[in-house]
């Protein structure tokens, strides 16, 4: 009988190689005050973020009330020309049938005078007197 070589198999044989044995190492995950102070700077965090949305919105908010003004001030403005506007047109719109209806006549009395209405206011003349000689009134 022949005998097979083959590896003995057993608890006093290993078939995988052993590792060294280490101590874990300290990781953040098992130190819970690692995890607290990091979940209570997040909620600081999240504290002054909802505090500066909150100014913004309160900012937001008056300036649409600003705007809103704004607006109204302008529609005042416009309102305010066009009224101005329609009182010209209305005002030139009088004067122009005003000027029309008795303008013409008036016209026609100042221009079309005739010359016999007319009467001159001329002083009677006198005869002019030479320069050669001097007059009684100098000396």
């Amino acid at each position: 009988m022949v005998k097979d070589k083959q590896p003995r198999q057993g608890p006093s044989y290993e078939t995988t190689p052993r590792l060294p044995e280490t101590t874990p190492l300290l990781s953040p995950s098992t130190d819970y005050t690692y995890v607290l102070n990091a979940v209570m700077k997040m909620e600081h965090s999240m504290g002054q973020i909802t505090e500066a949305v909150s100014g913004l919105k309160e900012s937001r908010t008056e300036q649409n009330h600003k705007l809103d003004k704004i607006s109204d001030d302008i529609h005042t403005i416009k309102t305010k020309i066009y009224t101005a506007v329609a009182i010209l047109l209305i005002a030139g719109s009088v004067t122009g049938a005003i000027l029309g209806i008795f303008g013409k006549p008036i016209v026609e009395l100042i221009f079309n005078r005739s010359p016999q209405t007319v009467t001159p206011t001329t002083a009677p003349a006198q005869a002019p007197v030479p320069e050669s000689e001097p007059r009684k009134d100098r000396k």
